[in-house]
């Protein structure tokens, strides 16, 4: 199997700095592809380039935030030409109950695990149809099917998060942008 089989490709991976973004950011450019990556915190992006290499790009910013999204993928256009793969994993996990949530803690879920999501698909499905095709990843969890206690909202927002990927599924099935 040839080792670099992305080479040529560009990917994009919100929450790329740590945990699993940062996991799929590195096998990615493993795989041969130039890798953006997408956090809220310079230092945390500025450490993973340094500590992966060249093809690697940070950008910092807050997805939930669709002029910056905007802002970042004309950055990325400049830096690499365009996508094809998106890696929605950015998201945020806090235990709280609903008619306890506050406000910041309810507009942060669903904005970073919805809104963020679907502003970066509204500007990466673009970009993939002129490279021909593409493939987006849709980082879900378990608990959209399962909800656990106090973890309500962040079930919702990934349940939210998984049917927009079964409509985008269908939508984008002839256009050879596969979503999963």
């Amino acid at each position: 199997m040839n080792s670099l089989v992305l080479e040529g490709k560009v990917a994009v991976v919100t929450g790329g700095g740590v945990g699993l973004g940062r996991e799929v950011a590195e096998r990615l450019l493993g795989l041969g592809a130039q890798v953006a990556i997408i956090g809220r915190t310079r230092s945390t992006l500025e450490k993973v380039v340094d500590e992966l290499g060249e093809n690697i790009l940070a950008v910092v910013a807050d997805v939930s935030d669709a002029t910056q999204v905007r802002r970042v993928f004309a950055e990325i256009d400049t830096a690499f030409g365009g996508i094809d793969i998106l890696v929605n994993n950015a998201a945020i996990y806090r235990a709280y109950k609903i008619d306890e949530a506050t406000d910041e803690e309810l507009q942060s879920t669903f904005g970073i695990n919805v809104l963020g999501p679907a502003y970066c698909l509204r500007e990466a499905i673009p970009r993939m149809r002129k490279r021909g095709g593409g493939d987006i990843v849709n980082v879900s969890s378990e608990s959209a099917l399962n909800p656990f206690p106090y973890l309500s909202g962040y079930a919702a927002s990934k349940g939210a998060l998984e049917a927009l990927s079964r409509g985008l599924r269908n939508e984008l099935r002839t256009e050879n942008i596969r979503v999963s």
